[in-house]
């Protein structure tokens, strides 16, 4: 009997090559194998970061409604890039980088003075990735020490200093400049500027700490009459306006020559001395919320009273480093200070041996504190001399500081807090 029909059960293989000519129409959902290339997924709107696609880089996303076509370069689960394939009002969709206090790539050191008291202007930053000497990226608008740093997304900010010498900061200023984390270029004027007591006199020698929005000013030295004050300030990174005035510190009259951390949530200043209370170093450590603003108020103490110091933060803790303590000895200690216990602080780690840092500059990466110049071992009426090391502690687990590079010249008074 002729077979005229074929059915399912009577194919068990055919030969690529046998088939030729003409078909009739085939369901392309029961082909399979087929070289089709990456997928195209089509929806009525753009890709999200979030949008994460199955065949990863290549794979595209049509927007039906807009008509724009998106090419996925990098595919990360949840932090996608998706590049605009043509001249849509769309761009490239990528992941928004969130504001962080701590750096991931450079920390930067600015201004400060030598051993003669002689200022610098220049601006050095070290990679946070690998350990280096520092390199010179500008300069200030003028030679100061004793200014606050503060960082946002883009720029570094220098508030205040002074001219004078530590003890006679008859030359403080008011002005807050700004350098580009970009171009690598000379810092510029903003125009604005800090409060001050009399119109003409500056700001020095203050705790400076920072959110995503504004900069914070905690006390510090007023020219006239010469004193501290217990002033706590903000100014604006978005525009150039001077700052305002947002409450007063715990400390009665103020402190001087103290430093600053900023948790996710507040600014805090430790340590220091009042200047009008016969040089009464104190161990407090106090706190502003920076949703609320207002007045500071004392949340702890340090381990020893301490001033001409610097600082360092992780995300859960802040760290002080180095600095005078009673009778204006000199302190190796790195103390760590719990932003949610906080109480007082403990000693888990020390600076260099030998080299105990009075104002160095400090800045913070997310995995480590840096200390950048200051003072040896004495400070500067002991018999100290002026360094260029720069050192790193771990805040993973907390271990001793190691030298990690040189500043160009070796200098005290250095702006830190300014990371990227």
């Amino acid at each position: 009997m002729a077979v005229t029909k074929i059915t399912d059960e009577n194919i068990v293989d055919v030969d690529a090559s046998k088939l030729v000519g003409s078909f009739g129409a085939v369901d392309g959902s029961n082909l399979t194998n087929l070289p089709l290339g990456k997928s195209v997924t089509k929806t009525t709107s753009d890709p999200t970061q979030e949008t994460n696609p199955a065949d990863g880089v290549g794979a595209l996303h049509l927007n039906t409604s807009s008509g724009e076509l998106f090419c996925c370069v990098d595919a990360t689960t949840d932090v996608n890039v998706w590049k605009n394939t043509g001249l849509g009002t769309t761009g490239t969709i990528e992941p928004v980088v969130a504001w962080s206090f701590q750096g991931t790539q450079y920390g930067y050191a600015a201004g400060g003075m030598s051993a003669d008291y002689a200022r610098y202007d220049d601006i050095e930053r070290f990679s946070f990735v690998s350990d280096n000497t520092m390199g010179d990226v500008g300069s200030l608008t003028a030679q100061i020490a004793g200014m606050t740093g503060h960082s946002s997304m883009d720029y570094g900010y220098v508030a205040g200093g002074y001219y004078g010498t530590p003890s006679t900061p008859s030359g403080s200023i008011k002005t807050i400049q700004k350098f580009s984390y970009a171009t690598q270029a000379d810092a510029v004027d903003t125009g604005a500027e800090l409060m001050s007591s009399n119109g003409t006199a500056g700001n020095s020698a203050a705790a400076g700490f920072g959110n995503e929005t504004h900069g914070y000013v905690h006390c510090g030295h007023k020219q006239t009459p010469n004193e501290n004050w217990d002033v706590i300030q903000k100014f604006p990174y978005a525009s150039s306006s001077n700052s305002t005035q947002i409450g007063n510190c715990a400390y009665p009259s103020g402190v001087y020559q103290h430093t600053g951390w900023s948790s996710p949530t507040h600014g805090y200043s430790a340590g220091g001395y009042n200047y009008g209370g016969g040089f009464e170093q104190i161990s407090d450590v106090e706190k502003m919320a920076f949703a609320s603003e207002g007045n500071s108020v004392k949340c702890g103490d340090l381990s020893q009273v301490v001033s001409y110091t610097t600082s360092s933060n992780s995300t859960t803790h802040g760290y002080i480093q180095g600095g005078f303590i009673t009778g204006w000895a000199t302190t190796e200690n790195i103390e760590k200070f719990s932003f949610a216990s906080e109480g007082t602080a403990t000693t888990p780690a020390i600076l260099m041996s030998d080299i105990t840092h009075a104002t160095g500059g400090g800045t913070s990466s997310n995995t480590h504190g840096y200390t950048a110049g200051g003072m040896s071992s004495g400070g500067q009426w002991a018999g100290g001399a002026y360094i260029a090391i720069v050192q790193k502690h771990s805040h993973i687990t907390d271990s001793d500081a190691t030298q990690c590079g040189d500043l160009n010249y070796a200098r005290g008074y250095a702006v830190g807090g300014i990371q990227i």
